[in-house]
């Protein structure tokens, strides 16, 4: 579920800077996790001969990353109790951030580390990788440095983070057996499953590397991850006690007693808020002072001074991206997008994962006549539990024109309009949509988010659900209008939904498209997208991509206007004639050309 994690590359380590301090110094780090992606961190080392036990450390999601103030003095205490610590920035954060300007001190759309994260993460899924793989690799690559340097002892490693650091520690004590000991601080000691959501509620995502794919149906759960860690000692600390989390540690502690290790398994709350606090800070260095170094650990926390970012950054600014040192995460991600190859209709269903349509019939709930066309709504069944919601259009004198059917977000006057005209309309609305799209990446943590995130759990895909609706429509529309020949109309992102429909339904006799996407492979070009993730599909950018599938279409007409880019911008009618080689290729091979248009406006009516 982490995806590959890739060799184990040179390290090209560099040390920039030593500072001295009472009883330990501190480098400052480079290390490439993979190559030209390169890590910044600290090491904090004790001023006593080694060998030393070792702590790598993964950080939290503060923006400063590993030069949080608390952070500081935990690395400091862990130091001035022998340990040699290493604490690095997750990519997105500290001299790893994207977004952050060092000349303005300023974050370019107000786009923080979490908002960072999961829009490389989203696009990682498309590639059937997961960001949490990279921050993984990121670890294990850290201990690969530790054990190159002769004051580490390679027996005694340990891994201990704070928050989305402590989720970090739990992911990397899982891959990396090389940890011995593991501190788990407020990093998520819970049941995701099953869930207990009121009405209203959020349901609880957190970004992108911080869910496992498609975990919930091997019944792998966060409480799981953390008796897989068992026998080791483990510390998991929390803000306060609370039901769910003693419920987990009690789910936690029968694997250490079912293997005879109960006193490696503890618990501490900070009775506070959430942070690495003092009282965590004291309880995490007895804890790995106890099993690492056979001793208790200090009991009062010396003062320490927090140093500025002057003294901790590794590069001159303090971002790796301002210095242009090495490949960013985006640029990194755009490299590892392979040239598409043809996808078979058998491929497409095995990515959208695509149930059985149902074989119910339509029922209808409501009807009414306005201005000679006669409206009704229906409800489409697609289970035993749930139905779409669908309106159709029938004229007055009807056309021998094939029916529409209209995904996305059409007003009803048009559809009112497409009836005037003669047409037989039906316009469906497909589950789960739950408003408008973003334009403030807002949709990183959006309902859609949320619902995409959960059908992945599932090994489901919610884009791949929507395209069976649509097909579902479709079919739906041939037993309400008792007609053969359907015409496909999408607008917007549904785009998607329509050319997996029409490639997949031979039938559909024509798909017209106004501004969809251009292609999965544009948000790759870019370090930011508007993009929600439940319109992408796991997994198929590592063999195919849109204009792929539209090749599926052909011969039938298919007419794209206005696609859009990553950003919602309208492309040139030129770039889409590029972007859609492979469609135009196999319109040309089946010897109607003409029968695909791209356009940047919608072309004349009839």
């Amino acid at each position: 579920m982490l995806g590959p994690i890739g060799p184990a590359t040179p390290l090209h380590a560099e040390v920039t800077r030593i500072v001295q301090r009472d009883g330990y110094h501190i480098e400052n780090l480079l290390y490439q996790s993979a190559p030209n992606l390169w890590v910044t961190a600290n090491l904090y080392v004790p001023a006593s001969p080694g060998p030393h036990p070792s702590v790598l450390s993964p950080c939290g999601h503060y923006e400063i990353s590993r030069q949080h103030p608390d952070y500081q003095r935990a690395y400091i205490l862990l130091a001035r109790a022998g340990f040699v610590v290493l604490a690095y920035d997750p990519t997105g954060q500290g001299e790893r951030r994207q977004y952050w300007d060092p000349v303005t001190k300023t974050q370019q759309d107000k786009l923080r580390s979490v908002d960072e994260h999961s829009l490389a993460g989203h696009l990682l899924l498309l590639l059937g990788q997961s960001l949490t793989g990279y921050l993984v690799r990121d670890g294990m690559r850290g201990i690969d440095y530790l054990l190159s340097r002769p004051d580490v002892d390679p027996q005694r490693i340990a891994c201990a983070g704070h928050s989305g650091g402590g989720t970090l520690t739990m992911f990397l004590a899982n891959a990396d057996p090389r940890i011995r000991c593991v501190v788990i601080n407020e990093g998520g000691t819970f049941h995701r499953w099953p869930m207990h959501l009121q009405p209203g509620a959020k349901i609880p995502i957190a970004d992108a590397e911080q869910n496992l794919f498609p975990a919930a149906i091997h019944g792998i759960d966060s409480c799981d991850l953390h008796s897989a860690i068992a026998p080791k000692p483990l510390l998991a600390l929390i803000e306060n006690y609370s039901p769910a989390f003693l419920e987990t540690a009690a789910h936690i502690r029968q694997r250490y007693e079912l293997l005879g290790a109960a006193a490696n398994f503890q618990t501490a709350e900070a009775q506070a808020s959430h942070a690495w606090t003092q009282k965590l800070r004291l309880a995490t260095a007895d804890f790995l002072s106890r099993h690492l170094l056979q001793k208790p650990g200090p009991t009062e926390e010396p003062p320490a001074n927090p140093e500025p970012p002057d003294v901790l950054n590794v590069t001159p600014s303090g971002s790796l991206k301002h210095e242009q040192r090495g490949l960013t995460l985006f640029q990194f991600i755009q490299r590892e997008v392979p040239k598409p190859q043809p996808v078979t209709s058998a491929a497409l269903r095995q990515f959208l994962r695509l149930p059985a349509l149902s074989k119910a019939e339509p029922r209808r709930t409501h009807d009414e006549t306005t201005n000679g066309i006669l409206v009704e709504t229906y409800d489409l069944p697609i289970d035993s539990t749930l139905a779409l919601k669908a309106t159709a259009y029938h004229p007055a004198s009807p056309s021998r024109e094939a029916s529409i059917v209209l995904v996305g977000d059409h007003p009803h006057a048009t559809n009112l309009e497409f009836a005037r005209q003669g047409r037989r309309v039906l316009a469906v609305d497909v589950r789960g949509l739950t408003g408008p799209l973003s334009t403030n990446f807002s949709h990183v943590f959006a309902p859609e988010t949320a619902h995409a995130y959960l059908a992945w759990y599932l090994n489901q895909d919610l884009c791949g659900l929507r395209v069976a609706d649509t097909l579902q429509a479709v079919a739906s529309s041939r037993l309400i209008f008792k007609t053969t020949s359907v015409v496909l109309e999408s607008r917007g992102l549904a785009g998607v939904w329509a050319l997996c429909a029409a490639a997949l339904d031979p039938a559909i006799s024509a798909t017209n498209c106004h501004g969809p996407l251009l292609s999965y492979a544009a948000l790759t070009r870019t370090d930011r997208h508007l993009v929600p993730a439940s319109y992408l599909v796991r997994g198929l950018l590592q063999h195919a991509d849109l204009p792929e599938i539209a090749a599926l279409i052909a011969p039938r007409p298919l007419t794209i206007t206005a696609p859009v880019d990553a950003m919602f911008q309208p492309v040139s009618v030129s770039e889409a004639i590029a972007e859609y080689r492979p469609t135009r290729d196999a319109y040309r091979r089946s010897g109607h050309a003409g029968r695909l248009i791209l356009a940047s406006a919608p072309p004349p009516s009839g």
